[in-house]
């Protein structure tokens, strides 16, 4: 029974399409007959509306990018009076081209493409991206650079972002100057055996994170750093414990 993955052709096809409208919601649907589905992509996928991504869960729903080049853009192209602020992902997995390696942290010398590219405000809830070529996540928007964008206010909920070539979760300003990538909220994520930083914030006014777990990031280099922030404001680093490294010494993430 080919249905469902006719299914799953049709809602990718339905998120590349800029006429695509406002707030439908596409659910990768299950597969008759298995206990997971994995779905391999050739290109990456760019929304440009307002939609919503849904998926059953981490474990059943997984997206394979195999090539370099990212997985999801949310773009800030404004086609057709359309936008994509707003747009959801949740319940999914997106492996990237090393996700044949998943088990060993790639060096941090590769930046060919971001699991998940945010460039206009949206939410993105229980979603693991793992083993990209670039960073997990990538928030970078500005307004003032052309073609302009603004993902301030943007929403990322137990998101885990492992096993990415550079960091966990990366924020910047886009292209220097203030940058749009600002007052967004952070909850229980999770970033662990990244190249570089499990969370890398160069916003220009800052973000809220609340819950997060940060581990075994910069293995190649051996930094044990957590957080790492530069630019605009500063803001103190919540210490935790690191029972592997220095029982009883709590260390700065």
């Amino acid at each position: 029974n080919h249905a469902p993955f006719d299914a799953a052709i049709k809602c990718f096809k339905n998120i590349a399409d800029p006429k695509f409208e406002w707030k439908n919601v596409v659910n990768i649907p299950a597969s008759l007959g298995l206990n997971f589905n994995l779905y391999c992509l050739k290109s990456p996928l760019i929304i440009h509306s307002s939609v919503q991504l849904v998926g059953i869960g981490m474990v059943k729903s997984q997206l394979v990018f195999p090539n370099t080049g990212g997985g999801i853009t949310i773009s800030e192209n404004n086609i057709g009076g359309k936008l994509a602020i707003g747009c959801e992902i949740s319940n999914l997995t997106l492996f990237g081209p090393l996700f044949i390696t998943d088990d060993l942290p790639p060096l941090p010398t590769y930046d060919k493409g971001n699991g998940i590219t945010i460039r206009a405000a949206c939410s993105i809830k229980e979603v693991k991206v793992a083993s990209f070529d670039g960073n997990g996540i990538h928030l970078s928007a500005n307004v003032a650079v052309p073609p302009a964008s603004n993902a301030n206010g943007t929403q990322l909920f137990y998101v885990d972002c492992r096993n990415n070539s550079i960091n966990g979760i990366l924020v910047d300003t886009a292209g220097g100057g203030s940058g749009d990538t600002n007052a967004c909220l952070i909850t229980s994520a999770s970033v662990t055996s990244n190249g570089a930083c499990g969370i890398r914030d160069q916003s220009f006014l800052g973000n809220t994170y609340i819950g997060c777990h940060s581990a075994t990031n910069s293995k190649v280099s051996n930094n044990r750093s957590r957080v790492y922030k530069i630019g605009g404001e500063r803001y103190i680093c919540i210490q935790d414990n690191d029972g592997t490294i220095n029982p009883g010494v709590s260390i700065g993430w």
